[in-house]
């Protein structure tokens, strides 16, 4: 849920950024707040389980046709229809999720009879819609933000090396722009709180998820614009 949210704010500051009427900016975060309704337990490891045991019956898992599946026909809210009676560009968003981790190919091998006909106008284009692809991208820098400062408070990695490795995979704007404000605002936590290293190293994870979000937007929205005709 914490996920979810925060690639809603990330999508939606994005459109506003990028000067999309409201309505678009409604549609960037409707699309958001669904993109990962259809997640099994576990992520994408229990959706790679689920996608295993129902190939041995000719069948595929795959979260962003289940995601499909929960609004237009799971969630019976209403007397009158199924679903959520989402608009064509919400369900199009959503079954069109796109990131390293989710294959157009795959998500068509997923989608059943039932579903294949009123999908397959979502399918014409090889990009999916402009919000969508905004959404992509928020949950992708979400991901990135994220990871970085879950793995640097878990233990998995500490700040020598991840640095290192950055430099290794020519990552170069932590160093360009990041670093340096970190620095500032760990030098000013020291002056305010002097001998609290634990909570400054708590605090310094969560200010490096603050900076690559803030970044990554900045950077999006700045290439967007320069190709973007509205």
């Amino acid at each position: 849920m914490t996920h979810t949210l925060e690639v809603a704010q990330i999508a939606r500051g994005i459109a506003t950024h990028l000067q999309l009427p409201k309505e678009n900016e409604n549609l960037c975060e409707a699309i958001a707040l669904a993109h990962d309704i259809g997640h099994s337990p576990f992520g994408h490891t229990g959706e790679g389980i689920l996608n295993t045991l129902l190939e041995e019956h000719g069948r595929h898992f795959e979260h962003n046709v289940q995601s499909y599946r929960m609004v237009s026909r799971l969630e019976q809210k209403y007397s009158t229809f199924q679903g959520f009676n989402l608009t064509k560009a919400t369900l199009s968003g959503i079954i069109r999720h796109q990131t390293p981790f989710d294959e157009t190919n795959k998500i068509k091998t997923a989608i059943t009879k039932d579903i294949s006909t009123e999908v397959a106008e979502f399918f014409v284009n090889p990009q999916p819609i402009l919000e969508a692809q905004i959404v992509n991208l928020a949950d992708m820098i979400a991901y990135a933000a994220h990871d970085s400062e879950d793995a640097l408070a878990v233990g998995l990695i500490n700040w020598n090396d991840f640095e290192s490795k950055l430099n290794e995979a020519g990552i170069k704007f932590y160093s360009s722009a990041i670093h340096a404000r970190l620095s500032k605002r760990e030098n000013k936590f020291n002056q305010s709180f002097p001998n609290n290293p634990e909570t400054l190293k708590k605090t310094k994870n969560r200010w490096l998820s603050w900076e690559i979000i803030n970044h990554l937007v900045q950077e999006t929205v700045k290439e967007t614009t320069n190709i973007l005709v509205l």
